[in-house]
């Protein structure tokens, strides 16, 4: 996970990512083609069921008394 940013005046742009690896777990929910079974088990998670992600946006800072 990382991310930067950029400040302004006023303004802010920041850039990110996660999971950079792309690193995924593989069968998350046991037995998920039987849900009502005894072999079900929706608790195994424990690693990034999704692949790569990345995000931008834009702040503003109304109430920023830094700017000038």
């Amino acid at each position: 996970m990382g991310q930067v940013t950029r400040i302004f005046k006023i303004w802010e742009v920041y850039l990110g990512g996660e999971n950079l690896l792309n690193y995924t777990q593989h069968h998350v929910i046991l037995g998920s083609e039987n849900p009502f079974g005894n072999n079900f088990d929706a608790t195994q998670i424990w690693g990034p069921v999704m692949g790569i992600r990345v995000y931008a946006g834009v702040r503003l800072n109304i109430n920023s008394k830094n700017h000038e």
